[in-house]
C-alpha cells in the first residue's frame, strides 16, 4: 500500500532504502523533524492505530487522508506530531449482494546493470595491473612475460566467461488475487474479502508472500444502538535472502572473477 502512496498525495514523501519485496517504505508527511526520534507518521486503519501498512491490501482501501500540523496533534496528541495517515477500508454498498474478483500478473527485471568484464578482458587487465604495480615499485622488467603461457590466455577464444550478476538475477514474477463479497440490508452491512499476493524478488531467493482476510460488519440493534466488528488477520512471509549489504550476494557478484 505504501507503494501506491508514492506521488499521489501532495506534501507526502515516500522513499525506500531497499529493493527487497515486502520491505516497508519510509513515509514523511512533515519532513525529518527529529534527529533521534521517528519521523514516520502515525498510521490509523479504521480507527485502529497500527505500525505498518504492508499488511493492508490496497484492494480493501476505500479512502486515504493525511492530517498535518495542528489537525493531527489536536486529535492524536504528541503521537501525531509527524502527521497522521488515515485509512478507511471498504464497506458494503447497494441493496444487492455483490461478488468481485480481481487478479493481476506481471514481471520485474533489473535495468541499467553494469557491463561486466569477460574472462579475456579480466585476464588482460590483471596482467597489466600486475606489471604496472611491479614497475611502480622500481622493477625494471615486466613481471609477466607477454610470451608466457599466462599471457597467451588473453588470445584464446575458448576461455569460459561467467557473468555473476546475471547468475544471481532473474525475471521476477508477481501475481495477486482478491475476492470480495458485500451485502447490505436495512439493518445490516457486511463486507468480506480474501486475498493472496506472491512477489518474487529480482535477486534469486528473495520474495514476499501474503495471505489476508477482512471482515467488516455492522448491525442496527435498535434505533439507538449500532454494533460493528472488524476482523482482519494477515499471514505474511518475507524472504530477504543474502542480497544486500557488505559481503552479500550483489557485492560478491560484482567482485567475483569471470573465469570462475
Amino acid at each position: 500500500l505504501s507503494d501506491a502512496l508514492s506521488g499521489q498525495l501532495a506534501g507526502v514523501q515516500t522513499q525506500t532504502s531497499s529493493g527487497i519485496p515486502g520491505e516497508e517504505m519510509q513515509i514523511l508527511v512533515r519532513g525529518a523533524s527529529s534527529i533521534n526520534g521517528s519521523s514516520s507518521p502515525l498510521i490509523v486503519v479504521d480507527g485502529v492505530i497500527t505500525e505498518s501498512m504492508s499488511d493492508v491490501n490496497p484492494s480493501d482501501v476505500a479512502s486515504i487522508q493525511v492530517l498535518k500540523d495542528a489537525a493531527a496533534t489536536s486529535i492524536y496528541g504528541a503521537r501525531g506530531s509527524a502527521g497522521v495517515v488515515l485509512i478507511e477500508t471498504k464497506q458494503a454498498s447497494g441493496s444487492k449482494p455483490v461478488i468481485t474478483w480481481e487478479s493481476y500478473i506481471g514481471t520485474q527485471n533489473a535495468v541499467g546493470l553494469p557491463e561486466m568484464m569477460t574472462a579475456k578482458e579480466w585476464l588482460a587487465y590483471n596482467i597489466w595491473y600486475t606489471n604496472a604495480k611491479y614497475l611502480n615499485k622500481g622493477g625494471t622488467n615486466r613481471l609477466v612475460n607477454p610470451n608466457s603461457d599466462v599471457a597467451d590466455w588473453t588470445f584464446r577464444n575458448d576461455i569460459p566467461t561467467t557473468d555473476w550478476i546475471d547468475q544471481i538475477m532473474q525475471n521476477a514474477l508477481t501475481h495477486n488475487h482478491q475476492v470480495s463479497v458485500s451485502s447490505k440490508g436495512k439493518k445490516y452491512s457486511i463486507y468480506l474479502s480474501a486475498g493472496y499476493l506472491n512477489q518474487e524478488g529480482i535477486v534469486k531467493n528473495t520474495g514476499f508472500e501474503r495471505f489476508n482476510f477482512r471482515l467488516n460488519a455492522s448491525v442496527d440493534l435498535n434505533r439507538y444502538i449500532k454494533a460493528g466488528a472488524t476482523f482482519a488477520p494477515t499471514i505474511s512471509h518475507q524472504d530477504k535472502g543474502e542480497s544486500e549489504g557488505k559481503d552479500k550476494q550483489i557485492m560478491n557478484a560484482l567482485l567475483m572473477p569471470p573465469i570462475i
